[in-house]
């Protein structure tokens, strides 16, 4: 299931996003609505089921804000490229809840934006880290996919990239970062 992105709907403390189901009922939405608590921790409200299901069920729910993303900070490491040179690159990711999307930037030689969500297990520092990076002006529009592991230090994420499908190059290969 992917969550939708909470969007205010009274510039207040009002909040509306969608689940969409991809794998089991795919292509079912379901709709929240809700409100945050005054001291920002807690979102609860009504949830309705997709009309396309014809149940329309209707129901409660209630969330409370996670922990800040041990992911948080700024990082500097270098990727590899298939043929094994490599490029020295930082990251730097704003404060952002667990399980939640943040948006930060980085630089390999040229600037550009990152978007992408981090999970951690709770009980420890470690846990998955993915995002998308976006060229901000050399090479703009292109895309590259990033996936990581952040270890149980909390110091380091090593993963792999991705190019974009449309530069028809496709390459893959490793990369490391350390806190800074």
């Amino acid at each position: 299931m992917v969550a939708g992105q909470v969007i205010s709907a009274d510039g207040g403390n009002a909040v509306t996003f969608a689940q969409i189901y991809k794998s089991i009922w795919a292509g079912q939405v379901w709709a929240y609505r809700g409100k945050l608590s005054a001291d920002g921790d807690t979102l609860s409200g009504e949830w309705f089921d997709s009309p396309a299901d014809g149940r329309n069920r209707v129901g409660t729910w209630s969330v409370l804000r996670g922990p800040i993303s041990p992911l948080t900070g700024t990082w500097s490491g270098s990727y590899s490229y298939p043929g094994g040179s490599t490029k020295n690159f930082t990251l730097t990711i704003p404060p952002f809840t667990v399980g939640a999307k943040f948006k930060g930037t980085g630089n390999d030689g040229a600037a550009y934006t990152v978007e992408g969500t981090g999970v951690a297990n709770v009980s420890s520092a470690k846990g998955g880290f993915s995002w998308i990076q976006t060229y901000d002006t050399q090479w703009k529009g292109q895309l590259w996919f990033w996936d990581g592991v952040l270890n149980e230090n909390g110091d380091e994420v090593k993963g792999s990239w991705h190019d974009s499908a449309n530069d028809s190059r496709q390459r893959t290969a490793g990369f490391v970062l350390k806190r800074a």
